[in-house]
């Protein structure tokens, strides 16, 4: 009678345990899908604001041709959209994209109610070495890990 009672005993901490695993195992498992989903949704937060910046830039560029052809701004140009959008990028985004877009509002703006210094090239050439490291930040964060 007394290897029954232990032989029962046995199994019902066997199962225990087995159940105890499969819980953690589960749990686990769940926490690293719920991690994944909360880091794509994260990046889709990200792109979906730098695609919003990157949409007002293009027109803030087209503004500042304008003024390289023209010799002035626009009659109504405006960039208060484009700093609206630089503060979400930098309050949402990491800071390894945050400072390439201040760097990019700046020089478009200053591209637009300055004018830009001829010396370094066409205003396209200016606007190019300011967007590129903006564009560089924006890949390397919106990159997929696999």
């Amino acid at each position: 009678m007394d290897s029954v009672v232990w032989a029962s005993l046995l199994g019902v901490l066997l199962g225990s345990a087995g159940t105890l695993a499969g819980q953690y195992l589960t749990i686990r498992h769940s926490s690293r899908i719920a991690k994944a989903e909360r880091e794509r949704l994260q990046r889709e937060e990200w792109r979906a604001i730098i695609r919003e910046f990157m949409e007002e830039a293009q027109r803030a560029e087209a503004r500042c041709v304008h003024r390289y052809h023209h010799g002035s701004p626009p009659p109504d140009a405006s960039n208060d959209q484009l700093w609206f959008l630089q503060k979400l990028v930098q309050i949402t985004c990491p800071a390894s994209i945050a400072k390439p877009a201040l760097d990019y509002a700046w020089c478009l703006d200053r591209a637009l109610w300055r004018g830009h210094d001829e010396e370094v090239g066409a205003v396209w050439d200016d606007l190019a070495r300011a967007r590129e490291p903006f564009l560089d930040a924006a890949t390397g964060l919106l990159e997929c890990k696999v």
